[in-house]
């Protein structure tokens, strides 16, 4: 409907009496979750070893991969559920 409707009018239009080929129209729907159940598994998947690429977690939970010369944030401490001397004893 888009490609015969939209699409090949406005090349005709564009391109009167040529024969030009038509490009195609594809929807991209993105599909709704919850980005902090997203997060979540994210984290499950790398504590349990599983590789998961950089960009692809950043696209899943909106937040764009950083410019080289951008400052970033650093994990806390918290965000981990914990402190550094959880689980050690001073020996």
């Amino acid at each position: 409907m888009v490609r015969n409707g939209i699409i090949r009018p406005l090349l005709a239009y564009q391109f009167p009496g040529r024969d030009v080929p038509m490009p195609y129209f594809r929807r991209r729907f993105r599909e709704n979750f919850d980005r902090k159940v997203e997060a979540e598994t994210i984290e499950v998947a790398q504590r349990t070893g599983v590789k998961v690429p950089k960009a692809w977690a950043h696209d899943r939970v909106g937040i764009p991969m950083p410019e080289t010369t951008e400052e970033v944030l650093e994990p806390s401490l918290d965000a981990f559920g914990g402190t550094l001397t959880e689980g050690f004893s001073a020996a």
